[in-house]
Protein backbone atom coordinates (compact mmCIF):
# COMPACT_ATOMS: atom_id res chain seq x y z
CA UNK A 1 0.00 0.00 0.00
CA UNK A 2 1.37 3.42 -0.39
CA UNK A 3 1.42 6.11 2.24
CA UNK A 4 1.10 9.59 1.76
CA UNK A 5 4.33 11.77 2.83
CA UNK A 6 4.57 14.67 0.09
CA UNK A 7 4.43 17.91 2.21
CA UNK A 8 0.89 19.55 0.60
CA UNK A 9 -1.39 18.10 -1.60
CA UNK A 10 -3.23 20.00 -3.98
CA UNK A 11 -6.38 20.23 -3.46
CA UNK A 12 -7.74 22.09 -6.57
CA UNK A 13 -6.70 25.19 -9.08
CA UNK A 14 -9.14 27.70 -10.08
CA UNK A 15 -8.89 30.20 -13.24
CA UNK A 16 -8.03 33.05 -11.34
CA UNK A 17 -5.00 31.21 -10.10
CA UNK A 18 -6.24 30.40 -6.17
CA UNK A 19 -4.90 27.42 -5.10
CA UNK A 20 -6.21 25.37 -1.98
CA UNK A 21 -3.90 23.38 -0.03
CA UNK A 22 -4.67 20.43 2.35
CA UNK A 23 -3.61 17.17 4.02
CA UNK A 24 -4.30 14.46 1.69
CA UNK A 25 -5.89 10.93 3.14
CA UNK A 26 -3.69 7.99 2.92
CA UNK A 27 -3.90 6.29 -0.41
CA UNK A 28 -5.27 2.78 -0.66
CA UNK A 29 -3.38 1.80 -3.86
CA UNK A 30 -2.54 5.05 -6.42
CA UNK A 31 -0.65 8.11 -4.47
CA UNK A 32 -0.49 11.58 -5.20
CA UNK A 33 0.43 14.89 -3.62
CA UNK A 34 2.72 18.15 -3.99
CA UNK A 35 4.65 20.46 -2.91
CA UNK A 36 5.37 24.05 -3.03
CA UNK A 37 8.30 24.85 -5.82
CA UNK A 38 10.65 27.51 -7.29
CA UNK A 39 9.26 28.97 -10.56
CA UNK A 40 7.24 32.14 -8.91
CA UNK A 41 4.19 32.30 -7.12
CA UNK A 42 2.04 29.03 -6.87
CA UNK A 43 4.80 27.15 -8.51
CA UNK A 44 4.38 23.35 -7.57
CA UNK A 45 5.84 19.95 -8.52
CA UNK A 46 3.68 16.48 -8.13
CA UNK A 47 3.96 13.08 -7.85
CA UNK A 48 1.46 10.27 -9.04
CA UNK A 49 2.39 6.67 -8.53
CA UNK A 50 0.38 4.23 -9.52
CA UNK A 51 0.35 0.81 -8.09
CA UNK A 52 -0.65 -1.27 -4.99
CA UNK A 53 1.89 -2.53 -2.48
CA UNK A 54 4.92 -2.52 -2.94
CA UNK A 55 4.13 -2.99 -6.98
CA UNK A 56 4.73 0.45 -8.87
CA UNK A 57 2.98 0.31 -12.23
CA UNK A 58 3.96 3.76 -13.16
CA UNK A 59 5.37 7.43 -11.64
CA UNK A 60 4.72 10.80 -12.68
CA UNK A 61 6.32 13.69 -12.26
CA UNK A 62 4.39 17.01 -13.07
CA UNK A 63 5.83 20.72 -12.87
CA UNK A 64 3.18 23.71 -12.23
CA UNK A 65 4.92 26.76 -13.62
CA UNK A 66 4.06 29.88 -11.25
CA UNK A 67 4.41 32.91 -13.31
CA UNK A 68 1.25 34.17 -14.91
CA UNK A 69 2.71 37.56 -15.97
CA UNK A 70 5.24 36.22 -18.58
CA UNK A 71 2.72 33.60 -20.38
CA UNK A 72 2.06 35.84 -23.29
CA UNK A 73 5.79 35.78 -24.28
CA UNK A 74 7.81 32.99 -22.54
CA UNK A 75 8.10 29.40 -24.13
CA UNK A 76 8.93 27.01 -21.54
CA UNK A 77 12.31 25.01 -22.62
CA UNK A 78 15.19 22.19 -21.32
CA UNK A 79 12.39 20.16 -19.78
CA UNK A 80 13.85 17.86 -17.46
CA UNK A 81 12.86 15.57 -14.78
CA UNK A 82 13.97 13.01 -12.31
CA UNK A 83 12.90 10.32 -10.01
CA UNK A 84 14.68 8.75 -7.14
CA UNK A 85 13.41 4.87 -6.38
CA UNK A 86 14.67 2.67 -4.95
CA UNK A 87 13.65 -1.15 -6.70
CA UNK A 88 13.42 -4.20 -4.36
CA UNK A 89 16.23 -5.63 -2.97
CA UNK A 90 18.31 -2.87 -4.76
CA UNK A 91 20.41 0.23 -4.17
CA UNK A 92 18.66 3.98 -4.81
CA UNK A 93 18.51 4.90 -8.33
CA UNK A 94 17.93 8.14 -9.77
CA UNK A 95 16.56 8.09 -13.31
CA UNK A 96 16.64 11.26 -15.33
CA UNK A 97 13.75 12.32 -18.05
CA UNK A 98 14.61 15.04 -20.42
CA UNK A 99 12.07 16.11 -22.81
CA UNK A 100 12.61 17.73 -25.96
CA UNK A 101 10.83 20.91 -27.59
CA UNK A 102 9.01 23.90 -25.62
CA UNK A 103 5.96 24.46 -24.03
CA UNK A 104 4.37 27.63 -23.93
CA UNK A 105 4.22 28.80 -20.39
CA UNK A 106 0.19 29.11 -20.59
CA UNK A 107 0.54 25.33 -21.09
CA UNK A 108 2.91 24.73 -18.19
CA UNK A 109 0.97 27.31 -15.77
CA UNK A 110 -2.41 25.42 -16.72
CA UNK A 111 -1.63 21.96 -17.50
CA UNK A 112 1.80 21.49 -16.05
CA UNK A 113 4.75 19.63 -17.75
CA UNK A 114 4.62 16.45 -16.86
CA UNK A 115 6.49 12.84 -17.71
CA UNK A 116 5.56 9.29 -16.89
CA UNK A 117 7.71 6.90 -16.43
CA UNK A 118 6.63 3.10 -16.61
CA UNK A 119 8.06 0.29 -14.11
CA UNK A 120 6.41 -2.48 -13.65
CA UNK A 121 7.86 -3.94 -11.00
CA UNK A 122 8.37 -3.98 -7.33
CA UNK A 123 10.11 -1.46 -5.38
CA UNK A 124 11.99 -1.55 -1.36
CA UNK A 125 8.82 -1.84 1.22
CA UNK A 126 9.29 1.31 3.39
CA UNK A 127 11.52 3.18 0.75
CA UNK A 128 10.44 6.63 -0.83
CA UNK A 129 9.63 7.70 -4.49
CA UNK A 130 10.18 11.40 -5.59
CA UNK A 131 10.35 13.31 -8.31
CA UNK A 132 11.81 16.58 -8.78
CA UNK A 133 11.97 19.07 -12.13
CA UNK A 134 13.54 22.16 -13.47
CA UNK A 135 13.45 24.36 -17.03
CA UNK A 136 14.44 27.01 -18.67
CA UNK A 137 12.12 28.79 -16.66
CA UNK A 138 13.38 28.09 -13.07
CA UNK A 139 16.82 26.90 -13.92
CA UNK A 140 17.74 25.03 -10.70
CA UNK A 141 15.31 22.15 -9.38
CA UNK A 142 11.81 22.30 -7.94
CA UNK A 143 12.40 20.50 -4.06
CA UNK A 144 11.44 17.00 -4.01
CA UNK A 145 7.90 15.86 -3.96
CA UNK A 146 7.57 12.17 -2.41
CA UNK A 147 5.70 9.47 -1.56
CA UNK A 148 6.17 6.07 0.72
CA UNK A 149 6.05 2.84 -0.50
CA UNK A 150 4.20 0.80 1.91
CA UNK A 151 5.06 -2.92 1.97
Amino acid sequence: MLKKSAVFALAGIAASAAISVVSAPRAAADANGCTWSKGGVLAHNCINVRGSGTYVESVASQFYFGQPASIATDNVCDRQHEIAYTPQGGQRMVQSVNLTGCLAAAVVYTGGDYAVVNYGRNFEANSTVCTRAKNSATTDWTEWACETIEG
